[in-house]
């Protein structure tokens, strides 16, 4: 869609192997209603805009290169709200290279893929999300941000589901895929935050591991994590 100010209601996408570039590419002020976008060789949908819509809506891309379940690249003051966007391989939803402003709630961000998890936020700032769900379910983590300011996560869930064997090759983290991996991230609000247990060891082996304490181990004075966390 080159035009701005579209609306879209009801579609259904079922892009095959046919697509390459995006699902659906969406300008300015254009929103997306009650649709689902499966593509197999291509980001889900992809915008460069400003002050767009996506609601209850379903992104599936089951490619195992690249595509995103949303890409977002410099788009800034967009709604993503009431929604499930999986990549097979990539993120579920991506904010890369001044994406700013944007807010996701009650929605699913979910990624099979190594390395790559629910949601990036990649030189992106001021983005809030919130009532959502962000899942790294193959050896990666929920949340990466990364060279990114005054982001705000709220009332969320996030996961890295790669257990205690799984081979996560991020370096320095050797066999550990944490749910949240901040990298040159400063300025960044975490809201409502739960932890696992009420004292410092086990809580902050949980935020290393994504694992919960029954799972890691360390519960007490004198446990450690094993080698193999």
């Amino acid at each position: 869609v080159s035009s701005a100010y579209v609306t879209i209601s009801s579609v259904n996408i079922d892009g095959s192997d046919k697509i390459y570039t995006a699902g659906m590419s969406i300008s300015s002020y254009s929103a997306i209603f009650y649709s689902s976008i499966t593509v197999q060789q291509a980001d889900g949908i992809y915008s460069s805009a400003a002050g767009s819509l996506i609601s209850y809506s379903t992104v599936a891309t089951l490619t195992l290169s690249s595509g995103r379940g949303i890409y977002f690249l410099g788009a800034t003051s967009n709604t993503i709200t009431h929604g499930y966007f999986y990549a097979r391989n990539w993120h579920g939803i991506g904010f890369y290279f001044g994406s700013n402003y944007n807010t996701v709630s009650y929605s699913t961000g979910s990624s099979d893929g190594t390395l790559n998890g629910g949601l990036i936020i990649r030189n992106s700032s001021y983005n809030v999300v919130t009532q959502s769900y962000l899942a790294g379910n193959t050896d990666n983590y929920g949340i990466e941000i990364s060279s990114s300011v005054g982001n705000d996560i709220s009332f969320s869930t996030i996961v890295s589901n790669h257990g205690t064997d799984a081979a996560c090759t991020i370096p320095p983290m050797n066999n550990q895929c944490p749910a949240l991996w901040l990298r040159n991230a400063s300025s960044n609000v975490f809201t409502n935050a739960y932890v696992n247990e009420n004292w410092t060891k086990p809580s902050v082996a949980t935020v290393l591991t994504g694992l919960y304490p029954s799972t890691h181990g360390a519960k007490e004075e004198i446990d450690a994590l094993a080698d193999d966390v």
